[in-house]
């Protein structure tokens, strides 16, 4: 068993009828990571939707992952884990929400500062958001 960690870019579903048993089946396909992962449980396949973070524990059977368990994960519970989950080496999901957030206020305060003009408000919303980001991570 493997456990990965990551968030979920696209959900399929199909159904069928399974030829060795006649019974109806519907399997859930998941790409995280840019891996498909499969699973026939409908409590995994109805509870998650693209978006979601989530750490998954499944095998590899030949060329398929069969998922075994999946459960959401909070972004702030795995800050100290630093764990890449949008592609390696891309920016942590504490890292964008640091950055999102510092954008934001960097470019409210900019707003309301009659003195800037519109060309200069682009530098002056990036030079302070940098700032603001600085200081977060000190």
């Amino acid at each position: 068993m493997e456990k990965i960690k990551g968030i979920i870019t696209a959900v399929s579903q199909s159904s069928g009828v399974s030829e060795k048993t006649g019974k109806p089946y519907t399997r859930y396909v998941f790409i995280i990571n840019d891996k498909n992962y499969s699973s026939f449980d409908g409590g995994i396949g109805d509870n998650f939707k693209v978006g979601e973070l989530v750490e998954m524990e499944g095998e590899q059977k030949g060329q398929f992952w069969n998922m075994k368990t999946m459960r959401a994960l909070n972004p702030t519970d795995t800050k100290d884990e630093l764990v890449e989950v949008i592609r390696p080496g891309a920016p942590n999901v504490q890292t964008m929400i640091v950055r999102q957030s510092s954008l934001n206020r960097a470019t409210e305060v900019c707003c309301n500062i009659p003195e800037c003009s519109k060309v200069d408000m682009v530098k002056a919303v990036t030079d302070m958001a940098e700032k603001f980001e600085a200081w977060v991570n000190r």
